[in-house]
């Protein structure tokens, strides 16, 4: 399962900063199968992206494209985010808006190649387009006087971070921001209302606490919801959904959907969902024996759990399994990616095989295989209307290419 919201690709590992390019040992995955597409169109954003925080990419409802990233120059915290708007056609000149923010509070380590490693960005859009939510997670960690503990690599103070900004996608500007860090609670997850609104889900041993914000950030209600149904070791994965609800898988039987109301236990599925995604999505199926996967599909499913369409298998094989990356707006054409990593030397770390393909999410079939760079991090969007799926793949948050393909 891929992490929540639309994902970016590379992973945040530190090993993955001492990448080397050993040609002869990538080989993109996708040239095992279907025959890779051209982009048709390659742009330089000209940005001064961090190439160590991973840019956001998104799609909005009216095919517009979003592009959160930092810039790497701006020493102060002022101004050193920032929120792109490109309005296609994207293989002409492109229509630019750029917003300009900070946030509360920016990670920190005293080992500046660390600094980053626990930084997660987050941008969510509402259903009708007018509004986004951008939402800032981190470490803060400052050295000790002293030698560190026995078994400990180094002795440090850790605390934790949450900003919040809030944009009017409308007037395309800031709406308001938010420091949300004192929250006594842990965040398990956020997501965005099918009203608008950001909700925040915070867990405690025995409960559950969802935290509804309005557009300026404010706190307009809260949700108490017993976790008692569920051991506390198992609650890791549950996740929010639009609805207010919280989905939390079982092994071996049909999830658990927790609520206002009774406990519902839906119709054991094979069909995992995406996590964050609203009660009809697309899921994963996989099929595996002595740790290696047999077989890999997609699913769909009902409110009810049941499952309505399986996938052929995602062939060519994956070794860590296709992850769903991103779905349209209108839900009509989904990304499945597979990024494997691997060691040389058991010293670096580099990406040996990157590559995505579009899914045709009403017939569950795959259309065409799109090849990743092996040497940029990668973060991806795709965008259905009128018969074409628009992919766009943001390379270090500094290189734009779009794809087409026709129904």
């Amino acid at each position: 399962m891929t992490p929540k919201g639309h994902i970016n690709l590379i992973p945040s590992l530190r090993a993955y900063f001492h990448t080397i390019p050993l040609v002869f040992l990538m080989f993109p995955v996708a040239s095992q199968g279907r025959p890779n597409i051209a982009p048709v169109a390659e742009t330089d954003l000209h940005t001064h992206a961090e190439r160590l925080v991973n840019a956001w990419v998104q799609f909005d409802t009216a095919g517009r494209l979003l592009i959160l990233y930092r810039d790497k120059f701006r020493r102060s915290q002022k101004g050193n985010w920032h929120l792109i708007r490109l309005t296609g056609p994207f293989t002409g000149e492109l229509k630019r808006e750029e917003i300009n923010f900070s946030i509360s509070q920016e990670p920190a380590d005293p080992e500046s190649t660390r600094r980053w490693d626990s930084l997660s960005a987050r941008l969510l859009v509402s259903h009708d387009g007018s509004r986004a939510y951008a939402v800032f997670r981190g470490l803060v960690v400052g050295a000790k006087p002293g030698p560190p503990s026995s078994g400990a690599v180094r002795n440090v103070s850790v605390d934790s971070f949450l900003s919040l900004i809030s944009f009017d996608l409308t007037a395309f500007r800031v709406f308001a921001p938010a420091n949300a860090t004192q929250h006594p609670n842990n965040l398990a997850d956020e997501q965005i209302s099918t009203k608008g609104d950001l909700l925040l889900l915070y867990s405690t041993d025995t409960d559950w606490k969802v935290v509804i914000l309005d557009a300026f950030l404010h706190e307009i209600q809260t949700v108490n919801l017993s976790a008692a149904p569920l051991e506390k070791s198992g609650r890791s994965f549950c996740r929010l959904r639009p609805d207010l609800k919280i989905e939390c898988p079982m092994q071996g039987q049909g999830d658990l959907l927790l609520g206002p109301g009774p406990v519902v236990q839906l119709a054991e599925s094979t069909c995992k969902m995406r996590p964050g995604s609203s009660a009809f999505g697309i899921g994963k199926d996989e099929t595996v024996k002595d740790y290696i996967i047999e077989a890999d599909r997609l699913c769909t499913r009902n409110e009810s759990g049941e499952e309505e369409l399986v996938s052929a298998d995602l062939l060519p094989r994956c070794r860590q399994g296709w992850s769903v990356s991103a779905i349209s707006t209108d839900r009509n054409s989904a990304l499945t990616s597979c990024i494997l990593m691997d060691t040389f030397l058991d010293t670096f770390s580099y990406i040996s095989q990157a590559s995505l393909q579009l899914i045709d999410v009403v017939k569950l079939a795959v259309r065409t295989a799109i090849p990743l760079s092996t040497r940029h991090r990668s973060a991806v969007a795709v965008f259905h209307h009128s018969g074409t799926s628009t992919i766009a793949v943001v390379e270090d948050g500094t290189r734009l290419l779009v794809y087409a393909v026709a129904d």
